[in-house]
């Protein structure tokens, strides 16, 4: 949990792998450190390390992850509103993935990665895109069987109704998709759903519920933000002191 400190000791990390040239363990680490960046909101250090990222792997025939760094960096740009960039990169994502067509995992990544466009589309107003994409996911969700996937289809299933104006059918995925996150004890999943059940429960004109979910969303919202700040100060005062240190 010292966030200051993991990501000088990444950095470390980074300079000595970059002596020995062992490309694998750059890209790596400087995977785990744009990982840190982003779950503290610094997404825009997190896309810079990203990018520097997918250059590598690009050029690094042993690496098979570009699917996931691609998907990784959209969501930076989901978390600062970038909507174009956000789909840019999750075509990106599904479109590298078919070099990865025999992996295990295929078809769950493959649904992971439909569930985000299907929710960047909506997001975009794209709603007759959304609708296509989605038909995609859910022929493979149900030829597939696998319950690892179910979440990203509830998730999916969810806005995508609620853009279409079904909101009893909405308000089903919604409560289903809460019950998901708890189960996963994801503090962030958990505040995306209470904001999903407040904005159904008002498309249906049930103010008091809708409320209470909103204040529940606030509520996680405002002690995520604390902890964050409070790792930021951290974050920067570790920074001054080192470059004070270094200075001298």
């Amino acid at each position: 949990g010292k966030f200051s400190q993991a990501s000088l000791s990444y950095k470390s990390a980074i300079g000595l792998f970059i002596k020995i040239k062992d490309t694998f363990q750059i890209i790596s680490t400087k995977n785990s450190l744009a990982n840190l960046y982003s779950q503290n909101v610094f997404h825009e250090e997190a896309i810079k390390e990203r990018d520097e990222t997918i250059e590598l792997s690009k050029k690094f025939s042993k690496s098979r992850n570009l699917p996931l760094f691609y998907s990784n960096i959209s969501e930076d740009y989901n978390q600062l509103g970038n909507r174009v960039k956000q789909i840019e990169y999750l075509k990106a994502s599904l479109h590298a993935l078919e070099n990865n067509s025999k992996d295990r995992y295929w078809s769950i990544d493959k649904i992971k990665y439909l569930t985000g466009l299907t929710n960047a589309l909506v997001d975009s107003d794209s709603l007759d895109l959304a609708e296509q994409n989605f038909k995609v996911l859910e022929a493979l969700y149900i030829k597939d069987e696998n319950p690892r996937s179910r979440r990203d289809y509830v998730n999916a299933k969810k806005t995508l109704t609620y853009a279409q104006g079904n909101y009893k059918e909405a308000l089903k995925y919604s409560r289903a998709y809460l019950e998901i996150q708890k189960e996963r004890k994801s503090i962030y999943g958990i505040m995306n759903a209470e904001q999903s059940l407040s904005e159904v429960y008002s498309a249906l004109g049930e103010t008091t519920n809708s409320n209470i979910h909103l204040l529940n969303h606030y509520q996680i919202k405002d002690s995520i933000s604390g902890v964050q700040n409070a790792k930021s100060l951290a974050y920067y005062q570790t920074l001054y002191e080192t470059e004070k240190r270094d200075l001298k």
